[in-house]
């Protein structure tokens, strides 16, 4: 039996936790923030009408912007990992995840709020293809089932 060393645990630890987050945050705050956005953007002149229409499309068109990121993340990332390396690969979404950051607190506009939410997507998706390989590289092969 394969002893699981601290160093082990703790890059296990620290890459599926930080992906998992990313992916679980992201998701979830969406569906507080429809009011705020609404009042947000009213506010900032970004939305002028009252067409509760429009803004419905809109807000549709933000919310599943991460699921069109992950989806380009989950195709994207396998590549990139095995040209830099999986660590590498899951370090680089994080970029992804900070650049969405200000898009989505600050948004100037719809698109720059669909467009955060495109880049966050693209970021978990991306953690969400590497980190499995990324465990299974470095868990010793008795316990790879159990890691990751």
């Amino acid at each position: 039996m394969t002893k699981v060393t601290m160093q082990l645990l703790r890059a296990v630890l620290a890459s599926t936790i930080g992906a998992s987050f990313q992916f679980g945050f992201s998701t979830g705050f969406v569906n507080n923030t429809e009011t705020f956005i609404r009042h947000y953007f009213i506010a900032t002149g970004a939305e002028t009408t009252g067409d509760d229409m429009h803004f419905n499309v809109m807000w549709s068109l933000a919310v599943s912007g991460f699921a069109i990121g992950g989806f380009l993340g989950t195709l994207a990332f396998p590549a990139l990992a095995s040209r830099i390396g999986r660590k590498w690969a899951i370090l680089s979404t994080t970029c992804f995840c900070y650049a969405s950051c200000y898009m989505i607190a600050f948004p100037a506009g719809w698109w720059a709020l669909i467009l955060g939410r495109v880049l966050v997507g693209i970021g978990a998706g991306g953690a969400c293809a590497t980190v499995p390989m990324y465990v299974s590289e470095i868990a010793p092969l008795e316990t790879r089932g159990t890691l990751g």
